[in-house]
């Protein structure tokens, strides 16, 4: 049964022992029925979208686990898309409205830079930058945009320019959406230590866990 759904994003450059408890934590999240959206980036993308691909090859017939929605800034979906588990079309035509509507929410709503002085001109007439912050809106929104997550785990360094509730990079448009439309308490960024070590117990020897059920 699916509990909902949380924002697995963050950094390219995440450091690799927090992408070992992330990809833990997708797994262990996923068997509990919770559905992962993210956005097939290398570094935190990667490592929750590996957590959900274990939980699928270590899953009971019975209960397998929800796939992925992970949302990509293309529409070559013949190269970079084709197959992938859990993958999401975003940048077809049968999404247009709900793209348009995500084009207002980042060029009014959020103000984004990128969006500035522009005119919505349809998916071909969006730049990779604009496609890249459209993406991370579906990803806390759902592809409905009526779909919110329940929760958003990320690793992204706080930004220091005097902004407030703000990170680094294009993890900050989901985040500031989450910010707006969710529980602040269900927000967490493992750029923290003390959120980093809360996360590391959550996940702590989980794989030994299965595989004693497994045995059982």
């Amino acid at each position: 049964m699916i509990k909902g759904h949380y924002a697995g994003i963050g950094s390219r450059s995440t450091p690799g022992s927090v992408c070992d408890v992330m990809t833990k934590m997708a797994w262990k999240r996923s068997d509990k029925g919770w559905v992962l959206r993210s956005g097939g980036a290398r570094g935190a993308d990667d490592a929750f979208y590996r957590g959900c691909v274990y939980s699928e090859q270590w899953a009971y017939p019975l209960a397998t686990p929800p796939k992925p929605e992970i949302y990509m800034p293309t529409t070559e979906t013949s190269t970079i898309g084709a197959g992938m588990y859990g993958y999401i079309p975003v940048f077809v035509e049968e999404n247009l409205e709900m793209i348009h509507r995500a084009w207002k929410i980042c060029a009014f709503d959020l103000a984004l830079t990128a969006f500035r002085g522009c005119k919505f001109k349809g998916i071909e007439g969006l730049t990779f930058s604009q496609k890249c912050h459209i993406r991370n809106v579906f990803q806390v929104m759902g592809l409905d945009l009526d779909t919110l997550v329940k929760g958003l785990i990320c690793y992204a360094p706080w930004q220091v320019t005097g902004q407030t509730n703000s990170v680094i990079g294009g993890t900050n448009t989901a985040y500031r959406i989450a910010k707006l439309m969710i529980p602040s308490d269900k927000i967490y960024n493992l750029y923290d230590f003390d959120t980093f070590i809360h996360f590391m117990k959550y996940v702590k020897d989980y794989r030994n866990e299965q595989e004693n059920q497994k045995g059982d």
